[in-house]
């Protein structure tokens, strides 16, 4: 009787520290979840907002753009004519 109270003790223990080590496992996933889920809407928040400026953009006419490209090529970015 002395070695299956010995043995029960021994799985208690081997259960509770396995416990312990699932619920601290399940705490570090729900915070790489989370971390991971924050990272992919600041991604598509980038993604978003880099579409509307591409947009803002072609609206612009192309000679509009070439003129301030080249003053800008030029030195004479704060020059207005």
């Amino acid at each position: 009787m002395g070695k299956f109270l010995t043995k029960t003790k021994q799985y208690d223990q081997a259960i509770r520290s396995l416990k312990a080590e699932n619920a601290d496992l399940k705490q570090d996933l729900k915070e790489a979840t989370d971390g991971d889920m924050k990272r992919r809407l600041a991604e598509a928040q980038l993604k978003s907002d880099y579409i509307e400026l591409e947009r803002t953009l072609q609206k612009i006419p192309p000679e509009i753009v070439f003129r301030y490209a080249d003053k800008t090529m030029n030195g004479k970015e704060n020059a207005v004519d």
